[in-house]
């Protein structure tokens, strides 16, 4: 049986590849690309 690795996850249960754990680290960490306001921009309503 495959034991699964602690990515430091407490409400996460991390399965398959789609989404690795190392780019989920990133984005918990906000240093995954495209994260800033500046690139969502927003029209003033």
């Amino acid at each position: 049986m495959k034991r699964s690795q602690d990515h430091g996850f407490t409400a996460l249960k991390v399965e398959g590849n789609i989404l690795p754990p190392e780019f989920l680290q990133k984005v918990a960490a906000l240093t995954a690309p495209h994260q800033t306001n500046a690139d969502y921009p927003r029209s003033g309503s």
